[in-house]
């Protein structure tokens, strides 16, 4: 009965929500066209929405106020709300749960199930006969979680869209990259389109999901556990490490998810470990991801379209300051994110920038 019923809600859902958008998709050059711009906009406002480095403030101090002004046509505007979950939807713990939930946590569940034999049997095979050096990056079982990643996302219909694929470090490079954060999705989403092999900076809390937690245990990826400072420490020092030792680590450059999808300012710890292990940044936007499982939502309200995933030029760290790797990656992110998901810089950032364009 309750899963009838959340079948009910779903189809409410999807008939008022589900929308296959592939025009703004069509058109997104990598480099040149943001797939959020409406077709309206002219070529000289659209650079307005396009963040450059430290002279164009004046541009991105306005891109708010601009965005306000312009209306989005109907797709767009569409595309900029969260998805609804249908007025039989279940709430457990206040949270939307309906058909589309069950089926990605079935997927979820039954994909891990299933490679999780291998992935103990690779553990054991890097523990007893492998070298010192793939002990420690056991890259097998990141690409073995990418095959996970992408069953997951395939068998629920989704399958979000690559660009810069030329952007992307060799697999051997260890590299940070950097996305923005909306939701659970963006690491399965990561995990099943990137053909790279990596580990995560997560909380803690992920390891307690049953039969998922102990696969990333098993990869070696590194928990986070909040509001503890002698953790965070530990935590700065070991993911270094890891980037010495090879790996390739994804760090949200937020520190938590965006609410509304809106980018937000970047904490500083990513680019300190960057530069502490001498490692380049590869800054990536995930578009259209949060309107699919907004903080409402227990798992995804819909069958997730319209998504897509865009890497950027790596960034060199050597002989850079913190500050500026930040805003660098911040302004890369932002750029390839559609309008309504692109923030605005910090109050400091803007006033220190105010600062220098005075100088000079």
């Amino acid at each position: 009965m309750i899963i009838g019923v959340a079948i009910l809600g779903s189809i409410s859902a999807f008939k008022t929500q589900h929308l296959v958008l592939t025009s703004p998709l069509k058109s997104f050059l990598a480099g040149n066209t943001n797939p959020g711009l409406p077709s309206a906009i002219s070529t000289d406002a659209a650079s307005t929405y396009k963040y450059g480095h430290a002279n164009s403030l004046c541009r991105r101090s306005s891109m708010r106020p601009l965005a306000a002004s312009i209306s989005l046509n109907p797709s767009m505007d569409r595309l900029s709300h969260p998805v609804e979950p249908g007025m039989f939807a279940l709430y457990i713990k206040q949270k939307a749960f309906n058909i589309w939930g069950l089926i990605y946590t079935l997927s979820c569940l039954v994909n891990a199930i299933a490679v999780l034999p291998f992935m103990i049997l690779i553990s054991w095979g890097i523990d007893l006969f492998c070298s010192e050096k793939t002990k420690k990056t056991r890259k097998l079982l990141d690409w073995t979680v990418h095959i996970w990643a992408k069953a997951v996302m395939l068998t629920t219909g989704a399958n979000p869209r690559l660009y810069g694929v030329e952007n992307l470090p060799p697999s051997n490079e260890a590299v940070i990259y950097v996305p923005n954060h909306t939701s659970f999705m963006d690491i399965l989403t990561l995990s099943g389109f990137v053909p790279r092999p990596f580990k995560y900076l997560s909380k803690e809390e992920i390891v307690k999901i049953p039969v998922i937690g102990y696969a990333m245990k098993l990869a070696q990826h590194v928990f986070l556990k909040r509001n503890d400072l002698k953790n965070t420490l530990e935590v700065k020092d070991t993911v270094v490490q890891k980037l010495k030792d090879g790996n390739q680590m994804v760090l949200f450059g937020e520190g938590t998810r965006s609410k509304d999808g809106v980018l937000k300012t970047f904490k500083k710890g990513a680019f300190q470990m960057a530069k502490d292990a001498d490692v380049r940044i590869v800054p990536v936007s995930i578009g259209n991801l949060h309107r699919w499982m907004p903080p409402s939502a227990l798992m995804p309200l819909g069958a997730i379209r319209d998504v897509y995933i865009k890497i950027h030029p790596a960034i060199e760290t050597k002989d850079a300051k913190v500050s500026d790797l930040r805003a660098m990656t911040w302004d890369a992110v932002n750029s390839g994110l559609p309008i309504y998901q692109q923030g605005i810089p910090s109050k400091r950032r803007q006033k220190n920038e105010n600062q220098e364009i005075s100088k000079e």
